[in-house]
């Protein structure tokens, strides 16, 4: 994963990993560098979606939308086991 500030001062997180894993998780193990709560954008080779603003809900429908759809229904079942 890399991340940068652009210009304006967002981070931007890659997230692209060529279909062979999803980087789109249902639960992050070890550090976590970016609170989600300061995550405003995400976008991946799937589209793209503004965080800022959405319920916790909302980050999760959002993310697994955004993953390859190859994980998609796995993430799914997961985030509703969590939940």
């Amino acid at each position: 994963m890399y991340m940068f500030l652009t210009k304006i001062e967002r981070e931007i997180i890659s997230t692209a990993a060529h279909g062979k894993v999803s980087r789109i998780l249902s639960r992050l193990d070890g550090p976590v560098t970016t609170p989600r709560n300061e995550v405003q954008f995400v976008v991946t080779e799937f589209g793209s979606t503004k965080l800022k603003g959405k319920s916790s809900t909302e980050h999760t429908v959002a993310l697994v939308q955004l993953a390859h759809p190859e994980f998609r229904e796995d993430l799914l079942v997961q985030a509703k086991k969590l939940h």
